[in-house]
């Protein structure tokens, strides 16, 4: 049962600057914080969310430790409808492989989260938000106070998409939190967190580039994995209809993969994404020009303002752009595997390796993840702490 509570003086937003009395003042009116960020979540906790629990103290005594979750409404008169611990902790996710009803679903076959279900709760648009939400020793807090502070901007996105995201943010906290150092030795050696791999395996990749190991090391791990999976991964392409022209290609190169014919793979392969993505441009954009440019950035289109999606598609839009497009030097001995390489014929005969052929499926498997993905109604950047 929701709780009503009435705030004499409802929240504005966090101030950014300090000022005396009479002087302005920057607020902060949209923003989200979890465990990460140390002290500044435990000063929104201690401020905006005591407040809650302070007001609602003549109705119910909670004590910090027992709420799981909180949503608050807040109107612009400071009525505020309260619902603590007691909304279905239900939320949608993509996997990586058929499942049937009923069956466990484990972090290793999560590829990215969708809607979190609120359960029939309605939150208007003019209303505020302030979401607590926890995922096992991890907690979240969300605030959006715009419509009922100065500027009483209406919302025009969809929460309980935004609340998904969330989730799979918090839960997925160390893949937000991959330093651009650890990225640009992820990207020298052609790696990337794909969403095809499980997300043990993807730790440890991770680990691997922080400890200063070859990831390579992990290579036939990957490879094994993928095996498990590749059958499922080419029934989902065959349905899509921007793969449809390239199917007979890349079924004849995964069959090579599988005969670890690899050399054979990875020249089909490598040349053949850039005929998805090339499909794609002119699915979505046919009068746009394709540049290696726009074909990197047109399968992340629908996840641009998606900063929480596993699918990283910012860093996915990069890795295409420097490590499948990568330019090569004719005068070098040995040349590093690409598109441009693979396509000129001058890459060397050892980068056509079961790496290669393994990141080029991989290559495919994200494009594909990507393409299928809808955006949201509208996009909303959240503010952050973080640098």
């Amino acid at each position: 049962m929701p709780y009503t509570i009435k705030f004499e003086q409802p929240p504005a937003g966090i101030s950014v600057s300090a000022a005396r009395e009479g002087e302005m003042v920057t607020i902060q009116q949209i923003e989200f914080t979890s465990t990460e960020d140390g002290q500044v979540f435990i000063d929104r906790l201690e401020g905006f969310v005591n407040d809650v629990l302070t007001t609602l103290r003549p109705q119910r005594d909670f004590r910090p430790s027992e709420v799981d979750h909180l949503l608050a409404v807040i109107e612009k008169d400071g009525k505020t409808t309260v619902y603590i611990n007691e909304i279905p902790q239900i939320v949608s996710i993509r996997i990586n492989r058929p499942c049937e009803k009923g069956e466990a679903i484990g972090r290793n076959d999560i590829v990215d989260f969708g809607k979190f279900c609120l359960d029939g709760i309605t939150i208007p648009e003019n209303a505020g938000i302030l979401y607590l939400f926890s995922i096992g020793w991890r907690k979240g807090l969300f605030f959006d106070l715009s419509s009922i502070g100065p500027t009483e901007t209406i919302r025009d996105y969809d929460c309980e998409t935004l609340f998904g995201r969330l989730h799979g943010y918090v839960m997925f906290q160390e893949r937000f939190a991959i330093a651009e150092d650890v990225w640009q030795k992820l990207f020298s050696l052609k790696w990337f967190p794909f969403a095809g791999i499980k997300n043990e395996l993807i730790g440890e990749l991770l680990s691997y580039i922080r400890s200063n190991w070859n990831p390579d090391d992990l290579t036939n791990r990957v490879c094994d994995d993928v095996k498990t999976k590749l059958t499922g991964f080419v029934d989902a392409w065959e349905k899509n209809t921007v793969f449809g022209p390239h199917m007979e290609i890349i079924r004849r190169a995964v069959d090579r993969f599988l005969a670890e014919d690899f050399i054979s793979c990875s020249g089909l392969l490598y040349p053949r994404i850039e005929g998805l993505l090339r499909s794609h441009l002119t699915h979505t954009q046919p009068s746009s020009k394709a540049t290696q440019a726009t074909l990197s950035e047109t399968p992340i289109e629908s996840l641009r303002n998606n900063f929480q999606s596993l699918l990283m598609p910012h860093k996915f839009q990069e890795y295409l752009a420097s490590v499948y497009f990568a330019s090569f030097n004719p005068v070098d001995i040995s040349i590093e595997i690409s598109r441009n390489s693979v396509g000129h014929g001058v890459a060397s005969p050892a980068e056509f390796s079961k790496k290669s052929a393994l990141i080029a499926i991989l290559v495919v498997q994200q494009l594909y993840y990507c393409i299928e993905t809808t955006p949201l109604k509208t996009g909303l950047v959240i503010p952050s702490n973080r640098a």
